[in-house]
């Protein structure tokens, strides 16, 4: 790797053995509070190179994975789930491109970095094209290599966010789906209950405003238990509240 001019430090030199990890600091990003380790995979055919990049990555903080086989690469991102991929591309971008796609298929949210050994202009353009998010050259001086990176890393969050908030609420519209799945098996007649027990009524206010007997108000409840697949009167009022299946004697005062 060739060295910068001017005061831009220049990538780190291959001499000596690489990191193993043990008691360097590890990057991590606070997600709702919580802690969680940043990770990297580089897909360089040259060693040395490769070694060079781990080092300037792991003195970020960031776990590393590197495999020199463009084959094995897909299943690297499997094992190690990566925030980032730097990526060799080659001459004029031919190899790696095809790699892109493969990653892109199967977590299209982490960011790509393409490892190039100059930024040409076809290169960046065929780089893009495949997905990747910016184009690196061998040469870069290294704060230039950092913020790369770093821009990356913040992708990676944000994708994390938005996936985040993409599962919670496809989960409550499959949960508020399977809810009123629940409640089209209630009877006319139980629907008049759970409106009552939304309201709070006892079950002799129930036996009293329906004209029906205790034995027939506890089979009512019963049943509407079972069907919405709650274990207590409380629990149905609330699920027929929050789901909007019943609208709640608060809600029709305040109108």
């Amino acid at each position: 790797m060739s060295s910068a001019s001017g005061s831009e430090q220049a990538w780190p030199s291959t001499r000596g053995s690489v990191p193993t990890g043990e008691g360097e600091s590890v990057a991590t990003a606070s997600m709702g509070g919580i802690q969680r380790v940043r990770r990297a995979l580089i897909v360089h055919r040259h060693l040395l190179f490769a070694d060079a990049l781990t080092r300037t990555l792991e003195r970020m903080g960031l776990v590393t994975t590197t495999v020199t086989d463009p084959e094995v690469a897909v299943d690297a991102v499997l094992a190690c789930s990566p925030h980032v991929a730097l990526i060799e591309v080659g001459h004029r971008g031919r190899t790696g491109l095809s790699l892109a796609s493969r990653i892109r298929a199967i977590d299209p949210d982490t960011p790509l970095i393409a490892v190039a050994p100059s930024a040409e202009p076809d290169v960046i353009v065929a780089s893009r094209m495949a997905g990747f998010r910016s184009v690196v050259s061998n040469d870069m001086p290294l704060p230039r290599l950092l913020r790369v990176v770093e821009g990356a890393l913040e992708d990676a969050d944000r994708a994390g966010r938005h996936r985040g908030l993409r599962k919670r609420r496809d989960d409550r519209d499959h949960r508020d789906h399977d809810v009123a799945f629940r409640a089209r098996q209630l009877t006319a007649r139980e629907w008049d209950v759970l409106g009552l027990l939304v309201e709070g009524a006892s079950g002799d206010d129930i036996c009293e405003r329906l004209g029906l007997r205790a034995n027939t108000v506890r089979s009512h409840v019963q049943s509407i238990l079972t069907k919405l697949q709650v274990h207590s009167r409380l629990e149905a009022a609330g699920l027929a509240v929050r789901c909007g299946l019943v609208p709640s004697r608060t809600a029709d005062a305040s109108r």
